[in-house]
């Protein structure tokens, strides 16, 4: 069971008609939600939003990583700092067990 869905109109439609009801601007979904194929907008404004949406969201994303690498670094320096204290411990025990 196939639905088409063009902003709060809804139909049930059969596979004959998908092509169809895509070229008017529906967006197909099955019965459980997902979509299976929807149209390409066109329209200035859509595709202007889309725009906008995209940038804002790379912008984001560049941040993030940006955050990220910062950590990395930090604790990668934090890393190297520790090493020695470890191997001191390490050695430690290891001559413990070497004395009983």
């Amino acid at each position: 069971m196939l639905y088409a869905e063009k902003g709060n109109k809804v139909k049930e439609i059969d596979e004959s008609m998908v092509q169809s009801c895509v070229e008017q601007g529906y967006r197909i979904v099955n019965e459980a939600g997902v979509v299976i194929q929807e149209t390409i907008p066109t329209d200035m404004a859509t595709l202007k939003l889309a725009y906008k949406q995209h940038t804002e969201l790379i912008e984001q994303q560049k941040a993030t990583i940006l955050a990220l690498e910062a950590e990395l670094e930090e604790l990668k320096s934090t890393k190297q700092e520790k090493p020695s204290e470890g191997l001191g411990t390490a050695k430690t025990k290891k001559s413990k067990s070497a004395t009983e």
